[in-house]
This record gives structure tokens, sequence and C-alpha cells, in this order.
């Protein structure tokens, strides 16, 4: 299937999707219900820079400096993420989005994602549970302090392009003052480290990541890439 092809994915917010698919009323009641009603007064809640039409918000979620932080439509924040801002660690904090999360994103249970400089998820971007993605680390030069007093830096930016998936326990860190490209359509593998930029339509697993196949137009196939 060529990867430009897109296929729109059921509104969350439809009961009767669920129950055709084979989920039991019980189940919707008891987690969807939730997700709607936490979604509606989370508007108060959460005061987001900018929130789109359609996101579902699970009860769980924490979010810190919600006012640098913009979510898109038809976006899903399951249950235990954790976006945040570190305003306290900044000697003064923009007037700027520092988290961007653009329509149609799906964000798995326990995902962290930490904004220090930038850092921007791009649409229908698909996070499996526990990815880590940050764009800064704890200052640690000076061996006579505690590491939780010296401080942030080692800050860059991070972009995940359209149509990206995350899967689980990955972790995306942009290297010191540099920009971290995640490329369209990328496939990140399971428990890899992401230190570098990836092109598009790549996939990689390892750690540190490396390429392991492309998508090959001609051949309407993911092929892979000999060491």
């Amino acid at each position: 299937m060529n990867p430009e092809n897109k296929r729109p994915s059921p509104k969350l917010t439809n009961i009767f999707t669920f129950l055709a698919k084979g989920y039991t009323l019980r189940e919707i009641l008891r987690r969807g219900l939730a997700l709607k009603l936490y979604s509606l007064v989370s508007h108060v809640i959460i005061p987001f820079a900018k929130r789109g039409k359609g996101t579902q918000i699970a009860p769980s979620i924490i979010v810190d400096g919600a006012r640098h932080i913009s979510v898109g439509s038809d976006v899903w924040l399951q249950r235990s993420v954790w976006l945040s801002v570190p305003l306290l660690d900044m000697k003064k904090p923009e007037p700027r989005m520092y988290l961007t999360i653009e329509d149609g994103c799906r964000i798995g249970p326990h995902c962290t994602i930490s904004a220090y400089n930038k850092i921007h998820i791009k649409k229908n971007v698909l996070l499996a549970p526990n990815v880590m993605i940050v764009d800064h680390v704890h200052n640690y030069d000076d061996v006579t302090a505690p590491i939780h007093y010296q401080g942030l830096g080692q800050e860059g930016t991070v972009t995940i392009e359209e149509n990206c998936w995350i899967s689980t326990n990955v972790v995306i860190a942009s290297p010191k003052g540099k920009d971290l490209v995640i490329g369209r359509n990328s496939i990140v593998g399971a428990n890899a480290v992401v230190r570098s930029s990836i092109p598009p339509y790549s996939m990689v697993g390892g750690n540190p990541a490396v390429i392991i196949k492309k998508y090959d137009f001609e051949l309407k196939e993911w092929v892979s890439v000999k060491s």
C-alpha cells in the first residue's frame, strides 16, 4: 500500500462504531463515558493555548505549562500522558508555543513529551505506550551540586513529521543545540533510542537507532537496507 494513501480513522465519539467492532456496552460506559465527560470539563481544567474540535483527553493526563501548548483537532491523549513545558526551569519563558501537537495525533498511555525549547508533532502521528520525547537534559557539570539543582540545558528541537508511527518504549532526544527531524511516514521500532534525524519513509530500530528498511515506491513495499 502506498503510504501516501490515507484511510480515515473512526470517530472516537461514535459509540456505534465501537459496538460494531465488538466492544461491550459496559466497556464503553466505563471508559468511553469517562473519557467523554472529562474531555468536556477539561476545557476549564487544562487551559491549552489552542485546542481543536473533537479532541479526547483521559482523566489521568498530567499537563504542565498548558498555556504554551497547542493541541489540534481530533487528537486522542490517553491515560497517564504527561505533557510538560518546564516553566520553573526557564529564566524567562517566552510568549510562544513550546509544544505543538497537530490534528489527528494519537498519544498512547504513559507517554511523556517535555518541551524546553521546541517540540512539534505534525498531523496523524501515532505514539505507542511509554514513548518519551524530550528536547533537553539536566545539567550535570558541577559535581559538587545535586543534579536537580543545576537546571536544564543542551536544548535542541524535535520535529516528527506527518503520519509517523513511534513504537512502544521509544526514546527521542534531540542532540545538544541541534534539530532532530523524523521524516514523514517513518516508523521507529520498539525500544529504539533516536538521537539524530531520520529521512522520510524510513524504518529504524536499535540503540542508537539506524535505518533498517526504506519504502520503495516502485515496488510499493518496504525494502531492507544492507548494513
